[in-house]
């Protein structure tokens, strides 16, 4: 903190028409905050419901903002310094009031003396006067006497959050961006969008403010506080009931899958209002980019706000999850209406309990699939926005660099750590193509897709003066040809058409011709290898799947002793969540690819070390240098065929939902980790699933970690006659 006379050299040459006496009043408002902020640290742990300040000083006169008052003058912050807030009490209709402090914070062990604000800036055309305030050093001991000195213009939404939160008698210390940051300094801007992370995971607690509510969301919370209040989350087990009674406390679930629900079920979900949830859901922070690290990186004791109304975070976050797992995903007699117009909002929002709560999905091509669609002022927030989830990335804030510059120095860095997954999100992006570009909104079937077709390999990338980048891959296959496309905003029966389509066109109508492999891959291509068969959760088998997608096919027996009911109801909604857009191509080697639009014949599918995905080139010069044109995702190729071959006979391969991950079944049915297809691990070398992080670990023995399999580097790759190709991305 910065001793009086420092604070008295600070003001006056910041302001040298500024009279020595009115310096000394401001020299006392700080030395009274410095001290009042050192008291509340000392007990920053103990929050009171109603304010972390409860002063007992109470305002003897309000300052009313002077019609000429000038702009308020932010004064340089100091290394390693933030500001807070500290609004006045008063009533609902006073004027807006408070201090700007600096101090200096360390961000360790112990939460900071303050609340931090996770808001939406809205509407800034018509905002309000907030008035900066000094005290005298006398005046705290006599009269209050408040000396403005200046005012800042504040949007509507953060007027309204500063009313509701505003204590009629206690002061309340904020952290809130518009008032803390000078917005007009690009430098400081950057700096502290740096430490925003901290700001928000050290605060002593976050206030999210949706808005003031209406009659539309009036009941929503207590919807919420209803369905959240009965579970608790554990990363080990995820929703389960408090009380610790099962499942069928609410439901039962039949072998065929139909499910019946008990009174108290009833009683809560299906007489539910639904309506005021929906119109909460679509109020505008929920789709904001920057919320996402703001109440992702908060303590448990973090709560929402609704007008007078809160909900702590963590029942709000298990009643979302409920929703979703247990009343739009499994079906219940919810009206159809209701789920279909319920079900982008709840999934957008689940999003948000997701990265606060899974470790794997705070990685950062997860959070920018998470946050694709989101909104932002700034498009290089795409990146800086979410960098607080991952501090060790050494993102640099800079607003001067282009968009383009940002997204690719976002590639570069964590190529440069090992991993080109974001590869998978570049859709012909202008140059270089090897840049994704984060404005587009990203293929709906990325978000489903599971696969390691180079397995845990370490990116090779070496990035070239002109913008070219130069790494390794394995050649697969080629497009032969690119069936029509599923719209983008296809409903069920069109999308249903195109898939029908699709299979008629490469099965003529009759089933005679076509072995059986053949149609296993095509539909486990469209289903993205979700069935039973080869996916741990699946709630359907491949001969399910096959009954529904060709049962109009000329010569298809359907296996009548297969199940369907509720199968096609489930599929369905499956296919509407995540193929609009998809393309299915056939290949040279007559396999089936599902990528996108921009795909053509001639095409060239690579399986590219540290990528997870099967990336689609196109040749540019002398097939040597190649256009990114995007990902795809082949069934063939899902096991690693590319870098390792085929399974031996008898081992199965089965991805799990849980982890995001895979593991290997023995002809015996037991499993393993290990990949049969690899030379044991030295002596001393271990290999386990890290939960904390959610990645696999391999630990030398010396205890050092990595998250790749060294046996797949390019020069063991070759030594097992691995025909890795250099490839030159432009």
């Amino acid at each position: 903190m910065l001793t009086s006379r420092q604070s008295l050299v600070n003001i006056v040459s910041q302001f040298p028409n500024l009279s020595l006496t009115y310096a000394l009043l401001t020299v006392g408002t700080q030395y009274w905050t410095s001290n009042l902020l050192v008291s509340c640290a000392q007990r920053s742990h103990n929050i009171h419901s109603s304010s972390i300040y409860n002063s007992d000083l109470s305002l003897r006169r309000q300052a009313s903002p002077s019609p000429q008052m000038q702009v308020y003058q932010y004064s340089p912050l100091a290394s390693g310094d933030i500001r807070r807030f500290i609004l006045f009490p008063g009533g609902f209709d006073d004027p807006l009031q408070g201090q700007i402090v600096h101090d200096k914070v360390t961000f360790e062990d112990e939460y900071e003396a303050y609340e931090a604000l996770s808001y939406v800036w809205g509407d800034q055309d018509d905002p309000e006067t907030l008035t900066v305030l000094a005290h005298t050093i006398w005046g705290l001991l006599d009269d209050e006497e408040l000396y403005e000195i200046g005012s800042l213009r504040i949007g509507q939404n953060l007027a309204s959050a500063l009313r509701h939160l505003r204590h009629k008698t206690d002061f309340r210390a904020l952290w809130c961006d518009a008032v803390c940051i000078n917005q007009n300094d690009l430098d400081e801007r950057a700096t502290q969008v740096l430490r925003m992370g901290y700001i928000y995971q050290y605060a002593a607690r976050v206030v999210v403010w949706l808005g003031p509510g209406d009659e539309d969301t009036s009941g929503a919370i207590q919807t919420l506080s209803t369905m959240g209040s009965p579970w608790r989350w554990t990363e080990e087990d995820g929703l389960m009931l408090k009380d610790g009674r099962d499942e069928d406390y609410y439901w039962h679930e039949a072998e065929d899958g139909a499910l019946t629900f008990s009174p108290i079920y009833c009683e809560t979900v299906l007489k539910a209002d639904w309506q005021p949830l929906l119109h909460l859901l679509r109020l505008p922070w929920f789709s904001r980019l920057w919320v996402r690290q703001e109440i992702g990186l908060a303590n448990e004791s973090a709560i929402f706000v609704l007008g007078y109304q809160e909900i702590r975070w963590s029942i709000l976050g298990d009643a979302l999850l409920f929703i979703l797992m247990f009343i739009i995903e499994r079906q219940p007699p919810l009206d159809q209406f209701a789920k279909h117009q319920i079900q982008k909002y709840i999934i957008n929002a689940t999003d948000i309990v997701y990265s606060s709560r899974i470790p794997d999905q705070r990685s950062l091509p997860s959070l920018l699939l998470s946050t694709n669609r989101c909104k932002c002022s700034d498009q290089r927030d795409r990146i800086y926005g979410i960098a607080g989830f991952q501090p060790a990335f050494c993102i640099q804030p800079d607003y001067e660099k282009s968009v383009r510059q940002v997204y690719a120095d976002a590639f570069r860095g964590l190529a440069e750590g090992g991993s080109c997954q974001l590869l998978s999100w570049c859709d012909m992006a202008d140059s270089p193509s090897w840049a994704p570009d984060f404005t587009r909104p990203v293929p709906k079937l990325l978000s489903a897709v599971d696969q390691q077709v180079s397995g845990p390999s370490e990116a090779v990338f070496a990035f070239l003066p002109d913008l070219s980048a130069r790494t390794v891959g394995v050649y697969c296959d080629t497009v032969a040809s690119c069936l029509p496309p599923i719209p983008e905003a296809a409903d069920g029966g069109v999308l249903q058409a195109v898939i029908q389509s699709w299979i008629n066109r490469i099965l003529f109508r009759d089933m005679h011709n076509y072995n059986t492999a053949m149609v296993d891959d095509l539909v486990s291509t469209i289903t993205l290898g979700k069935v039973q068969e080869y996916y741990e959760d699946s709630r359907w088998t491949l001969r399910q799947v096959q009954n529904v997608f060709l049962r109009n096919v000329k010569g298809y027996n359907a296996d009548e002793s297969v199940s369907e009911e509720h199968v096609a109801s489930q599929l369905d909604r499956w296919c509407e969540l995540i193929l609009p857009g998809s393309v299915l191509h056939e290949t040279q080697e007559g396999f089936f690819a599902l990528g996108n639009e921009a795909t053509r014949p001639g095409d060239r599918i690579f399986a590219i070390l540290g990528c997870p995905d099967l990336i689609i080139l196109r040749p540019v010069v002398d097939q040597q240098v190649w256009r990114v044109v995007g990902s795809c995702f082949m069934h063939s190729r899902v096991r690693m065929e590319a870098v390792l071959g085929d399974l031996p006979a008898g081992w199965q391969m089965k991805y799990a939902s849980k982890h995001w991950y895979y593991s290997f079944t023995r002809p015996d049915g037991t499993s393993t980790p290990e990949d049969p297809r690899l030379e044991p691990l030295p002596a001393g070398w271990v290999h386990y699933y890290d939960e904390r992080v959610g990645l696999p670990v391999w630990e030398n023995p010396e205890g050092v970690k990595t998250s790749y399999d060294f046996r797949l580097s390019p020069e063991r790759l070759r030594a097992r006659g691995v025909e890795l190709e250099e490839l030159i991305l432009v």
